[in-house]
Formats: structure tokens, sequence, C-alpha cells
């Protein structure tokens, strides 16, 4: 980070008064909220930076000493908030008043890379907790409960850089203040723009791998003619073997016999048999086998098919969006063999399974396995999937039920446009052929695409 940056921020920071509220929410992101205003630190390594945004980020809950410190921290006064020197090190100087006494304490967010850490000191340095505790089996600097804290010596270069904003809070004007909170959203849009491209990079590889493994099995499946072909053949050996029995020798891997039309023909026997009995029938049901297969290949290849398209669809939907969340929830999820729940295509919003039928056979299973109390959701007027929101009797927010729309939509509308989707409990869902249904006590959300 710019130290001329940091200072800035240091100047705005020490405008405020309070910290009305820290948290770690994730592992090396902290929320800081200062008065009413929310900043965010990002304490990794080597990727160091603040930022403001008006999106509610996810917030994991930690419960480790630190952060048990950390929340004893809140409400309490700014004194001030300063750069060490040249270091990329922020210090907020700050009083807390307890009970019955005053306590005075130094918050470090230490950004500087290899030292990267967030210290805890009381007045006389002593170390309180830290994010990271620091033997001297690792580093020289060690960094542990009731040990002083040893100051980082100053860099002996510091690299010409600029900032566009005071770096003293005696001449920081609104105006300023405005610009820089403008400046660290600006950074966090930044940001959030290369981890959306690197997410959908991932995503779109992991789908395209998907397909291609579809696609090849979609091309090695054999004809109905070839299966139909070789069916024919294979019983037409059985018989004229069963014609000819008695000349069949026990074990027998191929016999040169003459067929119905009395010319020359050598059969081959799949797998020697002690009786030839018993190689006949196996023909014949291997014939069987191969007639099945051709009469059921074209509804593999059309369940194929509609996979192929479904992944398409999503893979469409996920290079346009640029919306995060819409991201998370389209990511594929790894499933094991023994997963015999999953019917259709299967997503997780605020951890409630959503499923969509790709195809009319899947539609009708869903409808057929959600229970009473399911959501179910349509497009209106459009032939489109069916989508079960997996709720029983906790009913969904209004926000599930928004996003839960909103990917039915793009995965199956290819315009823009204003659309309807129609929900109701499954209970009130009825079927009346494979898929097609009537429904009643529905309720209505309008997108727009």
């Amino acid at each position: 980070m710019n130290i001329r940056i940091l200072k800035s921020i240091a100047a705005l920071f020490s405008s405020f008064h309070t910290i009305t509220h820290i948290k770690r929410i994730d592992d090396n992101i902290f929320k800081l909220q200062l008065d009413t205003q929310i900043f965010y630190i990002d304490a990794t390594k080597s990727n160091a930076k603040i930022f403001c945004t008006s999106n509610a980020l996810i917030e994991s809950s930690y419960n480790a000493p630190f952060d048990k410190s950390l929340a004893n921290l809140n409400r309490a006064k700014i004194l001030s908030c300063h750069t060490d020197g040249d270091n990329r090190i922020l210090i907020f100087h700050c009083t807390q008043n307890l009970t019955y006494k005053t306590k005075e304490f130094f918050l470090h967010f230490e950004l500087t890379g290899k030292h990267t850490n967030v210290i805890i000191t009381d007045s006389n340095a002593i170390i309180l907790e830290a994010l990271r505790h620091l033997n001297s089996d690792k580093t020289s600097r060690i960094i542990k409960i009731n040990q002083p804290l040893t100051p980082l010596p100053q860099p002996k270069e510091v690299k010409n850089s600029t900032s566009l904003f005071p770096i003293d809070k005696s001449h920081f004007t609104e105006q300023d203040k405005s610009l820089l909170l403008a400046f660290l959203t600006k950074t966090y849009e930044d940001v959030l723009l290369k981890k959306l491209e690197r997410e959908r990079q991932n995503i779109l590889t992991s789908l395209h791998k998907a397909q291609k493994k579809l696609q090849d099995i979609l091309d090695s499946l054999p004809k109905e003619e070839y299966l139909l072909e070789q069916r024919n053949i294979l019983n037409e050996h059985a018989k004229i073997l069963l014609s000819h029995i008695h000349q069949i020798k026990p074990y027998a891997t191929q016999v040169n016999l003459k067929d119905f039309n009395n010319k020359e023909i050598t059969i081959l026997i799949p797998k020697p048999y002690a009786l030839p009995q018993d190689a006949i029938n196996a023909m014949f049901k291997e014939s069987k086998k191969l007639a099945k297969k051709a009469d059921g290949i074209h509804l593999e290849r059309e369940n194929l098919n509609t996979k192929i398209s479904f992944l398409s669809k999503q893979i469409q939907l996920i290079t346009h969006t640029n919306n995060p969340e819409l991201l998370s929830v389209l990511k594929p999820k790894k499933y094991t063999k023994k997963d015999h729940t999953k019917i259709g295509e299967v997503f997780f919003i605020e951890n409630h399974k959503i499923s969509i039928g790709r195809n009319q056979a899947e539609n009708q299973l869903l409808l057929e396995n959600a229970k009473a109390n399911d959501i179910w959701m349509h497009i209106k007027d459009i032939p489109s999937s069916h989508l079960i929101i997996h709720c029983g009797k906790n009913s969904p927010s209004q926000s599930i039920l928004q996003r839960a729309a909103e990917i039915l939509v793009g995965l199956n509308v290819n315009q823009k446009g204003n659309f309807e989707v129609d929900y109701t409990l499954r209970k009130f869902v009825k079927i009346k052929e494979k898929a097609q249904v009537n429904y009643a006590k529905y309720q209505r959300l309008c997108l727009k695409l």
C-alpha cells in the first residue's frame, strides 16, 4: 500500500471519535466502524488494503482469544491515528472507560508484507493479543503475549509516492474526506472486479470441462442402426447354432457350419461354455440386451443433450453476470455417488437447497419428490424449468426468493425484457400430465433483465 495514501487514511481516521465496532469477518479481513462510517482492512500478507463498500460482505464468526480481545475494544475513544514513520503501519491510540478506571491501548495494523499482522498493545507497548503469534523459530521479531513489541526499523529508502489527499488532520476538509471515501470505495470495486474475473474463469473452466466430458460420452454412443445390426447378426448366429447343436463341442469358441441358405459360415462364440446350450442362451440374451439398448439409446442421447444444453445456459449466464453473489451460487458443487437425492441441477442460496429441472423428466421428478411445504417456481407463460426451494416449513426470505427467480430466468431466457415468475407451495401445484401443472394460491415476482 502506498505510504502517502496510508498517511492520508490515518489523517481521515483521526477525524473520527470512536471505534464503534471492530470485528474479524474473514481470516484476514476486519470490519471497522468509526462513528457511523464502516471501513474494511484486509491484513492478507503481500495483498493488504483498506477499502469501503456499501455492499454487505459475508461475515464469518470467530471466537479465538484474539477476537474476544477485539470485541473488548468496541466503543473505545480515538485519541489519534498515525503511521509508524514511513512504515506501512497504521496505529490507533485509544482509551476506554472501564468500571473503575480508564484503559489506554494501541491497535496496530501492520500492513507491511512479510510482517503483516494486527496487534493490540498496552500503553507500555506490551503485547496484549495478536492475529499472528510468532516464536523465535519463525522470526527474530517475536510476537507473544506479555512481550514488548519490537518496533520495525524504518525503511532506508522510501519510494516516491503521491497522494491526492492531505496527510495532516488539520488540513482535512469535508470535501477531502468525501474524496478519500470515494477512493476507498473505488479500491474495493477494483479488487472486486479482479476477484470476480478470477472466480468467473475458474467456474467457466470447470463447466467447460464438465461439458466436454458429456460431449465425449455423447459422441461415443453407438448408433441405433449399428446396435440393431449387431443384434440381428447375434440372433441369427444363435439360431444357426441351435439348429446344429449336436455338432458343437464343449468349450468351443468358434464353429464352421452352414447357414439357413446352405452357405458356409464361421460363427464366433463370445465365451466358452461346457454345454453348447448355455452358449446359445447367452447369445440370445445378449441379442435382447442389444435390442433394448438400441430402443433406449435415444433417451440416453436426449438426456446428455439436455445436460449439455443446460451447461451452455449456465456458461452464458456466468459469462455475462457481474454479480459476485450469483457466481458464488452457480459455482459447481461436488457430489458423491452416494447422493441419491440429487435431481436436476442443484444450487445453494444461504444454505437453502435449490433444484432446477433440466428437462421434462427431471421437472416431473422434482414435482413428485418435493415436500408439501417446499416452494415451487415457474416462469409465467414461458416453457421452462421447474424450480424447487427445499425449505419444508421454514419459509425462505424474500431475498432468497428473488435470487432463485433470477437464476431460474437467467438459465431459461436468452433475451432481455420483463419477466414474471410465479411461486407457491408445492401442495398447491397439481400435476396434469408429466410436467404440466395447474397451480393456485400463488404469488408473483417481476424481474427485469
